[in-house]
């Protein structure tokens, strides 16, 4: 018997795609829910956006966390601890997990499709913060894409953040 899917199309659908797109709302959804009661800053976030899609692409398919961008990566072309962690799944979600598993089914097209719910989770933020999302989106999903890894732009996330703080707080 099979304990992992070989074949990601079956009878016509990509099962990839429907995997990715599926397990990506669920954890927004279980996280916004159902969120753990864990005393660890940001385990919640930490566990649906990082630990739950890594585990449902290796059961699934046997993918590997470097499959979706947990490495250094061409680091040369892209160079607060609770937030850092928070922000570090967060980017795994969109940039990792999102952007490469959907690239498996929509090639280039995943840095626009993406985009989609992270602006989305904006929502409620001032205007022209949810406003510059759009083509911040973009930007982050083409940086993942070019260097192979996630990481830069969780660092170039994290450093607008810490600069948001520095300026709008002082």
């Amino acid at each position: 018997m099979q304990a992992y899917i070989k074949n990601r199309v079956k009878k016509g659908y990509d099962l990839n795609l429907i995997a990715v797109v599926g397990i990506s709302t669920l954890v927004l959804v279980l996280r916004r829910y159902y969120p753990l009661d864990i005393d660890f800053p940001r385990a919640t976030q930490l566990i649906y956006y990082l630990l739950v899609p890594l585990a449902a692409s290796w059961l699934l398919f046997r993918d590997k966390p470097w499959d979706y961008g947990i490495r250094i990566g061409r680091w040369k072309s892209g160079m607060l601890l609770s937030h850092a962690l928070y922000m570090f799944a967060w980017e795994f979600l969109f940039r990792g997990y999102m952007l490469f598993g959907l690239e498996k089914s929509v090639g280039k097209s995943a840095i626009f499709v993406q985009t989609i719910p992270f602006v989305l989770l904006h929502l409620g933020k001032p205007f022209l913060e949810t406003l510059a999302c759009i083509p911040g989106g973009f930007f982050l999903g083409y940086v993942a894409y070019r260097t192979r890894s996630f990481l830069p732009c969780f660092l170039i996330h994290f450093g607008i953040y810490v600069m948001m703080i520095l300026f709008t707080n002082s």
